[in-house]
């Protein structure tokens, strides 16, 4: 059985306290996720089931078909990486962490479960439905329900503190997520999720300059502490755009990635099972 082991060396943060900022690792351990996920993506996708569906029913008999070891192996792999990411973060922040990490391995676990069984003509589907992280971390199967009553939780607490897991939220959301809202029209209630997380993360509504907005504000309102304030609050707030958009960039090469080794490997399935039909014919 695969068990991940990328954390063994690696020295906890000495500014990393229960009581200080913690949204670093938290962000980190969702990106390493979002990256594993797509690894085993590419796998899901690129294996000879998924293929199969794209060739044709005429052709199975020239190759193996299991797709549930397969499915299982990804499922197991997806376990132990979130599981020794919930042991480091007991390491750097003791019980705090572990707690604190909890619901971000909801939202982790959410998130994979919907993508799995979201992928077209993959024949692991069945035995991931029956089988969902969700229920082997978590022991229930409400994800679809719960991530979204999780959300209305969080915003309600007003904790200015936890922006890493309104920063975990909305990229669940960015990245697709949709839950009970999946296949339906949600009404607008994703995107209204989407700008209160913003709101959460930034304070302020994700809005678009409207040609109104003074370029030189009365600079007289301010004492000096103000100003400082201010240029504090416009630090944090560039400091969450940059790790916003370095998790969109990542989904867009990781995306490339998944596109570019998915179609090379049903481009050689494909050539493999002509190669074997030619032989046939001629032989």
């Amino acid at each position: 059985m695969h068990r991940p082991k990328f954390f063994n060396d690696v020295p906890a943060p000495s500014h990393m306290t229960a009581h200080n900022t913690h949204f670093p690792y938290l962000v980190t351990f969702f990106q390493q996720f979002c990256i594993e996920i797509a690894k085993m993506k590419v796998t899901a996708l690129s294996s000879k089931t998924h293929a199969l569906k794209h060739v044709g029913s005429n052709t199975k008999h020239f190759l193996d078909v299991s797709p549930d070891p397969e499915a299982k192996d990804i499922l197991d792999r997806l376990y132990y990486f979130l599981e020794e990411q919930s042991i480091e973060a007991k390491r750097i922040e003791g019980q705090f962490g572990e707690s604190l990490y909890k619901e971000a391995q909801y939202i982790m676990a959410a998130l994979a479960d919907e993508i799995f069984l979201s992928l077209p003509s993959w024949q692991g589907r069945a035995f991931w439905e029956a089988n969902l992280l969700e229920e082997r971390l978590f022991h229930t199967h409400v994800a679809g329900e719960k991530f979204f009553e999780n959300i209305d939780h969080f915003l309600q607490l007003k904790e200015p503190s936890r922006k890493d897991l309104a920063f975990l939220y909305l990229s669940a959301l960015g990245l697709g997520f949709r839950g009970r809202y999946r296949g339906f029209d949600d009404q607008g209630k994703i995107t209204h999720y989407k700008e209160e997380l913003f709101f959460h993360l930034y304070q302020e509504r994700p809005t678009l300059p409207d040609g109104h907005v003074s370029l030189f504000p009365d600079t007289l309102q301010f004492n000096i502490s103000d100003i400082l304030h201010e240029n504090a609050v416009q630090q944090k707030k560039k400091t969450w755009r940059l790790i916003f958009a370095g998790m969109v960039a990542l989904y867009i090469v990781v995306s490339y990635i998944i596109w570019y080794d998915t179609t090379n490997n049903l481009r050689r399935t494909v050539d493999m099972i002509l190669d074997d039909v030619s032989s046939i014919l001629e032989s």
